[in-house]
């Protein structure tokens, strides 16, 4: 009877599994290796895998120095609370830039005197405003028709929003203004629901600049 060979070495075992693998981590030399099979394969594949551990189907824990350990860790994947540390990090940053640097949006897109009109005539009730001036009425403690959380509002939501202020509504503005209770609106300059509104009875235009038109109406 034949007698049974004794077990091979980790090497040899190293060996076989990574000629299971399907594709080589280095498709340059490495790849051309596992291709053409030269002669010394077998021999080769264990040195390979002694210099890139990345080779190997299952990595081990990297061993020597702390330096050396905290080197193969910035080779791995970030994990969650990295990823949510950067985040948070980010976050930070950026608001400090913009609290300090005096970062700001463009002047002619910023409803600033129009705000200060409101609180100075202490509008009320329900407003109708444009998309981009959610922002600013919110900070200004102004209840908003619409603004920057789009996924608070849906897709149809917005969809009629846009059919109102572009007067593209299949009703008239007057009954949408009636349906959501809206007091004054707040649109850009050239928005052309305020064309209409410059012709609805009991509406009247209080204050216009290059920005903004504020249009209240009349009990």
């Amino acid at each position: 009877m034949e007698q049974r060979r004794p077990a091979r070495s980790r090497k040899i075992r190293l060996a076989r599994r990574i000629r299971r693998l399907r594709r080589p981590a280095f498709p340059g030399a490495v790849g051309r290796v596992a291709r053409r099979r030269p002669k010394g394969y077998d021999r080769l594949l264990p040195v390979l895998a002694r210099q890139w551990p990345t080779l190997r189907p299952t990595a081990e824990p990297p061993t020597g120095s702390l330096l050396r350990q905290r080197l193969a860790a910035l080779g791995r994947p970030a994990g969650r609370n990295a990823i949510a540390l950067c985040v948070v990090l980010g976050a930070v940053y950026a608001g400090g830039v913009i609290r300090f640097a005096g970062i700001r949006p463009v002047d002619d897109t910023m409803p600033a005197a129009a705000l200060d009109f409101i609180r100075e005539a202490n509008l009320q009730g329900n407003v109708l405003n444009h998309y981009g001036f959610g922002g600013f009425l919110i900070k200004a403690g102004i209840k908003t028709f619409i603004d920057g959380r789009g996924e608070l509002y849906g897709g149809d939501f917005i969809k009629r929003y846009v059919e109102i202020v572009n007067a593209r509504g299949a009703r008239p503005l007057e009954e949408t203004l009636d349906e959501f209770r809206i007091d004054w609106t707040l649109l850009q300059k050239d928005q052309a629901a305020n064309k209409i509104l410059a012709h609805l009875p009991n509406w009247k235009r209080v204050y216009g600049d290059d920005t903004a038109v504020i249009f209240v109406r009349q009990r």
